[in-house]
């Protein structure tokens, strides 16, 4: 029986599909399920990835009607999923063999902690040649035990949101927000330390492909075009994000009253110096 699902989010990655998902079936941990949402691709990675459910029963494949957009497909995936562990894997991406054994014996080990993921990562191009090895942001909050100050801690130290691939208790990653905002992997992570804690583990876990390069200006282009913020917002798109930060702290259920009067203007001061001093 499955205990883990790799959720794998597609649109138009015929050109990687198949060396992704190899790496997700030849994971060391083979106690896994795989679900696909092909989001209305106009190339064959639908009938890339139906091949692999017919050939092996541990791939689903679903094909969206339309394009739902890029949050929502990630969202799906999580929807259909029934294992008690989950983790996301882009189209384009591969996952080292053994990083989803570790990060499930983590977990399973230290019941307080919601997210485990890997130390470092490889990027490489779209010819899989290596371009380089980093760690991934620093947001392991072990050893801070109030949640607003995990979530302060994970606020300002997150930078490339490589860890967003990290793997999750399936029930408390269902409870974090899934917004349409720039940063909405940033608000969900820092939202992660309200359950508990995230834990890095000493692996490498993931090879990234890096498909866009981008700068500022054209990420600000490419989300407005996908609706992210709105033209009250362009001056700082940012805002809204910390503003969410907030919302969703103020209304937890899971934080006492004593942590928001410690601690929440120390959030907030981390939070405006992160986004809004750009």
């Amino acid at each position: 029986m499955a205990i883990v699902t790799i959720g794998i989010p597609v649109y138009n990655e015929g050109d990687y599909l198949s060396e992704t998902i190899n790496s997700a079936l030849t994971q060391t941990l083979s106690d896994i399920e795989i679900i696909i949402s092909d989001n209305a691709s106009t190339d064959l990675s639908f009938e890339i990835a139906s091949d692999y459910s017919k050939m092996d029963p541990r791939v689903r494949v679903i094909r969206q009607e339309e394009n739902i957009g890029p949050l929502n497909n990630f969202r799906y995936v999580l929807d259909e999923t029934k294992t008690p562990y989950f983790v996301w894997l882009g189209g384009h991406d591969l996952f080292e063999k053994d990083y989803l054994e570790k990060a499930v014996n983590c977990l399973k080990s230290e019941q307080g902690t919601v997210m485990a993921y890997p130390r470092h990562a490889i990027f490489v191009d779209n010819n899989n040649d290596y371009l380089s090895g980093e760690a991934c942001s620093n947001i392991n909050t072990i050893g801070l035990e109030r949640p607003l100050k995990r979530v302060k801690h994970i606020a300002k130290n997150l930078r490339k949101c490589t860890n967003i691939h990290g793997v999750f208790r399936t029930e408390e990653l269902r409870q974090l927000p899934f917004e349409n905002v720039i940063g909405s992997d940033n608000l969900m992570l820092a939202i992660a330390g309200v359950f508990g804690h995230i834990r890095d583990i000493d692996t490498v876990g993931i090879r990234r492909r890096e498909m866009r390069t981008e700068d500022s200006s054209e990420k600000l282009k490419r989300w407005d075009e996908m609706g992210v913020f709105t033209k009250e917002e362009e001056e700082n798109p940012y805002k809204k994000l910390v503003d969410l930060h907030l919302w969703h702290i103020k209304n937890s259920k899971e934080i006492r009253t004593i942590d928001n009067l410690l601690n929440f203007y120390f959030l907030r001061k981390a939070l405006y110096k992160r986004y809004l001093s750009r």
